[in-house]
């Protein structure tokens, strides 16, 4: 992960949460009463079946599960803490992340991906997600009790593999 884009996304935590000893989970439902990615989901819906799996019990973002008429599914997370996201497909252990036209192999995935982009939403590498910033938030329902993983801080509150699984064991054919 390149520094600017890690000082980008500990601003955006920062902004978000307030303070790591004492999070603020409140900007989660004020974000969401905005309805920052309706006309990013509604795009997408408008050619492809969305199934939305967020629970804001534990997401701070929204988890989407995309179905082109094929039955081909891609995993798509947008954050409420700012406008990232990362796309998914593949199968349990074989995880590929999209997040360039170079990584698309057909039409489905470079659609997805084209409508995130047009609406600014920068993607995420697994590499990225894995990274730790300089905000750890503590006391919190975290499975581990604390993380600053970017994953944690800008998505879910669930383990990182957990959450790729939770796409893949959702429909059971990812990819």
């Amino acid at each position: 992960m390149k520094n600017s884009l890690k000082k980008e996304i500990y601003i955006a935590v920062v902004n978000a949460y307030k303070n790591a000893a004492s999070p603020k989970f409140f900007f989660i439902s004020e974000r969401n009463a905005t309805k920052p990615y309706d006309e990013v989901i509604n795009e997408i819906r408008k050619i492809y079946a969305v199934t939305d799996m967020t629970d804001f019990n534990w997401d701070s973002g929204y988890n989407l599960s995309v179905k082109d008429a094929s039955g081909k599914i891609l995993g798509i997370s947008i954050s409420l803490v700012g406008k990232y996201g990362y796309l998914i497909t593949g199968k349990r252990h074989a995880t590929r992340f999209i997040l360039d036209s170079s990584d698309c192999v057909d039409e489905f995935e470079s659609s997805v991906l084209r409508i995130l982009n047009g609406k600014g939403i920068k993607m995420l590498s697994f590499d990225d997600l894995a990274q730790r910033l300089p905000f750890l938030l503590r006391n919190t329902d975290f499975e581990s009790g604390e993380s600053d993983l970017v994953f944690n801080l800008l998505f879910s509150r669930i383990r990182l593999e957990d959450n790729f699984n939770m796409h893949i064991n959702k429909d059971r054919r990812l990819g």
